[in-house]
Formats: structure tokens, sequence, C-alpha cells
């Protein structure tokens, strides 16, 4: 068994959802089954400000756990 699928089994993560947020408001979310061919598409209305896109789901035995965080951007 390759060291990655061994930590996979370990941890075993899952991303249940993805949400873009503004500061800590999540404006969007979406579930990971939206994601359709490496593509998630969705339209927001966005003011003005920073953002940023999670992906949360499982890790560890632990639900509802942030596994990644985008690099934030900036809309003016």
């Amino acid at each position: 068994m390759s060291q990655s699928n061994a930590l996979s089994q370990d941890f075993k993560p899952a991303i249940k959802e993805f949400q873009l947020l503004a500061n800590e408001t999540v404006l969007r979310r979406l579930p990971a089954m939206a994601l359709e061919g490496g593509r998630l598409q969705t339209e927001v209305a966005l003011p003005t400000g920073p953002f940023r896109l999670e992906a949360r789901g499982a890790f560890k035995g632990q639900t509802d756990q942030r596994l990644i965080i985008g690099n934030p951007f900036y809309i003016s």
C-alpha cells in the first residue's frame, strides 16, 4: 500500500461541501457532489470585499471540519 493510501485509511478524509465566504459569512454552500468533471460552477452576486473558498467534511472521525482553505481573493 502506498504512503498516501495508508494516510487516507488512517484519517479518512471526506469532503461533504464547498463554502464561499465573505469574512465569516457563508454566501453559498455547494454539496461536493455538485463537482462534475473537476469543475464547480455557481452564480453569486458578490459585494465588494475579501472572499475565500473552503471545503468542509469529515476527518479522523470528526464531522464538519475545515479540510481545505483556498487563497483569499478581493472584489473591488
